[in-house]
Formats: structure tokens, sequence, C-alpha cells
């Protein structure tokens, strides 16, 4: 049954790339509430399929929503708010659906179709306009995981990060950064967000996870570098899941027991899997058991692993080295620390395929992986090498391979 509100009300712009808002010309509409909002965002992502009411009761957030709860929320978007939600049997079920003259737009709708209308040269222009559709994370409001009719939008989300990351006038965006922002949980964008956070600070800004020497090794960084100290695995659990630094020098032992190896299993390993951040390693004394320290570089992602005292005496010289190369803008140190990249998410490939899925299937991967890698260590060592373009290849890499990624789940 359609309310009378669809002859009368000009049509409404619905808003769902953020908080959930609807308005007629600028003017929000009237007793839009948080609990209609979210039934209008399930009905408005439905389109012309509509959604019915067991869909609505699943999707909806919270402890579960009555049948009575539900039809009063779609009775008042239609008598109080005048959204015309139309009704539709079909094969013996009612779809709820939005009247299509009563909608001036959904910019969900207009954010997927534009995604998808990108051609392969589009500029960085369109994706900045796309992107400037984007109010804010709307899982924030939703308070869980967007699913359903959400997905076809998160999708293009991750389709549009995909082409923004690969675009080569990237640095010339006056969107990506703010978008970044809004999505502070997706590793994707961490490059996006680091970059920025690099042009804000004067100075760049160091992870030192150091238990016994912080004072020694901040008079040697303090002239060049901004230092989060953290001296212990406690107040490591208190800042690893809000870094905002450029990279990290983490020391191999976090306790007197110098077998305890935590800066390795526990820090480099977080910073591995969950961030972006350079990490070099420093100890009193280097692991004698790796070649070259080179299994363990490649394992962990590590720039460097530096020896932190020698005679006695700090190695101050050393240290600086290793956190100039963490931070460094030249071609060279970004080329090692790309290289690093492939070798890690490569090494854990193989490392996994020993562990999991089918023989057939581990061995397609691996051997799929292996070659995307040298074809990216071959760029790197090409001498007419545009990096920030390879930078964008070896992410998207990681992306596939990487910690939990598709191409790693075998």
């Amino acid at each position: 049954m359609l309310s009378r509100a669809v002859d009368k009300d000009p049509p409404v712009a619905i808003r769902l790339l953020g908080a959930v808002a609807a308005d007629r010309g600028g003017v929000p509409v009237p007793e839009f509430t948080k609990a209609r909002a979210q039934v209008l965002a399930l009905v408005a992502l439905s389109g012309e399929h509509g959604i019915t009411k067991d869909e609505l009761v699943y999707l909806l957030p919270g402890a579960g929503v009555t049948d009575e709860a539900l039809h009063r929320r779609i009775s008042d978007l239609r008598n109080k708010c005048g959204i015309a939600i139309h009704r539709e049997p079909r094969q013996g079920r009612n779809h709820y659906l939005l009247v299509p003259e009563s909608v001036e737009s959904i910019d969900a709708e207009v954010f997927v179709r534009g995604v998808a209308a990108l051609s392969a040269e589009a500029g960085i222009a369109e994706l900045d306009g796309l992107m400037r559709l984007w109010r804010d994370d709307p899982a924030i409001e939703w308070g869980s995981r967007l699913r359903g009719p959400w997905e076809r939008v998160v999708g293009a989300r991750a389709e549009l990060i995909d082409r923004l990351l690969r675009h080569p006038e990237l640095n010339a965006s006056v969107e990506a950064v703010r978008f970044a922002s809004l999505f502070p949980a997706l590793p994707e964008l961490a490059a996006v967000r680091s970059t920025a956070s690099r042009r804000s600070r004067l100075r760049p800004r160091l992870l030192v996870v150091e238990d016994q020497i912080m004072a020694d090794i901040r008079a040697v960084l303090d002239s060049e570098f901004d230092v989060l100290p953290v001296g212990s695995l406690a107040e490591w659990n208190d800042v690893c899941d809000n870094l905002a630094v450029d990279g990290a020098l983490v020391d191999l032992h976090l306790t007197d027991d110098l077998s305890d190896g935590y800066g390795t299993t526990v820090i480099a390993e977080h910073l591995r899997k969950h961030t972006e951040i350079p990490v070099a390693l420093m100890s009193v004394a280097v692991p004698p058991r790796y070649h070259d320290q080179g299994d363990m570089r490649v394992k962990y992602r590590l720039v460097d692993i530096v020896q932190k005292n020698s005679a006695g005496r700090l190695n101050g010289r050393d240290l600086l080295h290793a956190a100039r190369e963490l931070v460094a803008a030249n071609d060279r140190s970004r080329v090692n620390r790309l290289t690093l990249w492939i070798d890690c998410d490569e090494y854990h490939v193989k490392s996994d395929s020993l562990f999991t899925g089918g023989r057939g299937t581990r061995h397609d991967s691996v051997e799929k992986c292996g070659r995307e890698a040298e074809a990216l260590r071959l760029k790197l060592r090409s001498g007419a090498l545009d990096v920030d373009a390879v930078q964008a290849e070896v992410m998207r890499f990681h992306r596939n391979w990487g910690p939990g990624r598709p191409g790693a789940r075998f």
C-alpha cells in the first residue's frame, strides 16, 4: 500500500556513504530516527529486487527485531518521514522496495555505478569524484560488519582502492588522504595514511622498543627523529593497535632472559601481519644461527638487523644508519624495502603451503606466486625504473599474497 506522501512530497535524496541521511532539497526529512534509517538503508540498497521481511530482520543490527517493530518502522518511514516504500508480492513472499518516482538519488548507487563505469585510463580526478561521495565509514554507525545488500558497496570500494593504489597520479589526488582517514582499519590504505602522516610531520617518527637502554638510544636518534618509546610487552599491548609511525626499531629480547625472542615472535610478527611499517631489529648479540641473518630478515620483513653494542659501547652509528634506512625516500632505499616485501610474502606462501590445502592447489599457488614475485624483482632491477609505479604493483602483490589475503589461502 502506497503512502499518500508519494503525491505531495518531492523526491528524496538518500545518503548512505556515512551516517544514513535523507533530505528534500537540502532539508532533512522529519522524524528520521536511527532505527528508521537502518531500515531505509537496506531497502534502498536492495534496488528493484527489493528485500523481504525475513531478510530485514536478519540484517538489521541489534538483538533481533520483532515483526511488529519492523512493521512500525516501515509505517513510520511512509507516514512520518514521507518516504514511499512499496510492498510487492513476489514468488509468495512480500518484498519491500522504494517507489522509483519518490527517489531523487542514492549516493551508494551513484558510487557503485561510477566505479563500474571507470575506464582503464580513468584520470585521478574521476577517482577523486567517487571518493568525495564518502562522508564516513557506514560500519561505524551500523555497529557491525556490512552485510547483505551492503556487499555491493563494499566490493566497489575495494575495487576503487585497488585502482587508486595502482594509479600513476596517486600523489596528485586531492581526496585520497581524507578518504583513507575514514577507514583506519583497512590495511590497504595504510600507505596513503602513512604518506599523509609524514607530510604533516616535520620529522619522521620512530617506534623504539627497548627495555634497558632507551635513554641512550634516544640520545642518538633525537637529533633526527621523534621517538615513540615502548619499554615492555605491557606498554606494547597498550599502543599496538594505534601506531602512527614511519618505522620501528625493535629489540630482540624484552626480558632479562636472552632466549625470549619477543621482539620477533610478538612485535615484529605483529608489524608484519597487521601494518606496513618498516622494521629493523637490534640485539646485543645478533642471532648466529641465520646465515647472514637472511632467513630472519625475510621471515619478519626486517630492513636491517643491527648489533646494539660493540666493545661494551652503544653502536650509535649503525643504529642511526638503520633508522635512516627505514624512512629514506631515495630510490635505492625504497627498492630495498620493496624487494623485502616481495621476498617476505613469497617466503610465507611457500611456508604455509607445507601445512595447508591439497597438493595440486598449493603447488599451483606457490608457482603462481613465484612467477609474479620474480616478474616484480626484474622490474625493480630495471635500468629505467619508475619506483612509484612499481611500488603500486608490489602492494597489489602483497594484498593478494600477504597475510590473510586471498591468494595465500590454499
